[in-house]
């Protein structure tokens, strides 16, 4: 399975709402039982730097399983703080160590706030 590639833009001091649907090869829905998942923003792919960090077992990432389908929600109260401008990013689904698949990445933006 090969990542979708799509661009993605935060809105300071709104609400963050991403979702993807996995898809196998064939374009067939890939049901995605018993994975979990998890998706960070950094300034550059080799940098240490975490900007966004979003994950299952921290809640901000939803799963339904056989529908294939990932949501990522991130609360305004959280992108009030962000102060970065523009990074990269992508989100995984995994079972284990060794099987992750790439469900998309691209480029992230923060479009800053004007009405505080």
């Amino acid at each position: 399975m090969v990542a979708t590639k799509q661009d993605i833009l935060f809105e300071q001091g709104k609400k963050f709402e991403y979702t993807v649907q996995a898809r196998n090869p064939d374009k067939s829905i890939k049901d995605l039982s018993g994975y979990q998942a998890r998706m960070q923003v950094r300034p550059t792919v080799d940098s240490v730097t975490i900007l966004v960090s979003a994950t299952s077992a921290g809640g901000e990432i939803v799963i339904n399983g056989p529908l294939g389908i990932v949501a990522v929600t991130i609360g305004a109260d959280v992108t009030t703080a962000y102060t970065w401008t523009v990074g990269v990013y992508d989100l995984e689904a995994f079972t284990s160590a060794t099987n992750v698949i790439g469900l998309a990445k691209g480029f992230a933006a923060l479009d800053k706030e004007v009405t505080r």
